[in-house]
């Protein structure tokens, strides 16, 4: 819970896509209930389906970060290739 609290307290100003990443996550951990019964009067959620959401996170992360590294690669070599800046 504590590393919880922290993310909900934290000042910093994500990007919205990663932002909504986390955000699911962190609701998907909060709706966690361990005792079956319990789980199913409340509607909360397995450890199952935590383990998906955080790879379901995991996967939706490494794309975004697939996607700013190719921008970041496109815009170094249009810089390159218009005299505004050295590649390599």
């Amino acid at each position: 819970m504590l590393f919880l609290s922290r993310c909900k307290n934290d000042p910093t100003l994500w990007p919205r896509a990663l932002f909504k990443v986390l955000e699911g996550v962190f609701g998907t951990v909060e709706e966690y209930v361990e005792d079956d019964q319990l789980r199913a009067e409340v509607q909360g959620v397995s450890g199952e389906e935590v383990r998906s959401a955080v790879e379901n996170a995991m996967e939706k992360l490494v794309d975004l970060m697939a996607r700013r590294l190719h921008r970041t690669v496109d815009e170094l070599s249009s810089g390159a290739a218009s005299g505004g800046g050295r590649v390599g």
